[in-house]
């Protein structure tokens, strides 16, 4: 599994570079995380500072996070991965299994605003 445990936080090897706040979601090799850039795949949690390929990264997978908007976010909207890491306001996609980090707690107006999600990751197959 991890490199490190502690609580709510998980130790792994970045198997791409990493900024803080990202999304990351399981990679390649054993014990790798990656930029999450969909809703297309689980995401395991959140980066807590930035990491070069190769180095550990601290991955906080569980609790109230602090991540990326990639567009405007209401307050109280689930959110998913988007593109490099980032969140946006989670849309179901009938008959397709797609994945959610979280909720909303703050609204975010734009592009790179830092808000904060409540983690609770699941998945839905919409109908």
């Amino acid at each position: 599994m991890s490199t490190y445990s502690g609580g709510d936080q998980e130790t792994f090897l970045a198997g791409a570079a990493i900024t803080r706040y990202q999304v990351v979601k399981v990679g390649a090799a054993d014990n790798t995380v990656i930029p999450a850039v969909d809703d297309a795949a689980s995401m395991l949690g959140v980066a807590m500072r930035p990491a070069a390929s190769g180095a550990q990264v601290p991955v906080q997978i569980n609790r109230i996070v602090k991540c990326i908007a990639s567009a405007a976010v209401t307050r109280g909207t689930v959110v998913t991965g988007a593109a490099a890491g980032k969140i946006a306001t989670y849309v179901d996609n009938a008959g397709v299994q797609d994945f959610y980090l979280g909720e909303a707690l703050e609204s975010a107006a734009a592009d790179g605003d830092v808000i904060s999600v409540m983690m609770m990751p699941g998945t839905n197959t919409g109908a």
